[in-house]
């Protein structure tokens, strides 16, 4: 396992509780101001963070 990689898991381990509670505030400050898009404002919260941390995935599998 190369350098790059255990440096990326190592720092994904640490900020994502931090990136995850800061999708979900940001949610829940969208589902404040319009009720009726909460539901839709957490689910783009999700998609955005598994996008985030799904595109180095990517990108290394198809290094290797």
């Amino acid at each position: 396992m190369s350098w790059v990689f255990r440096t990326f898991l190592l720092i994904s381990g640490v900020a994502f509780p931090l990136f995850l509670y800061v999708a979900l505030r940001i949610a829940a400050s969208f589902g404040v101001l319009r009720p009726t898009a909460r539901r839709r404002a957490r689910e783009a919260a999700f998609l955005v963070l598994a996008w985030l941390f799904a595109l180095p995935f990517v990108m290394l599998v198809i290094r290797l």
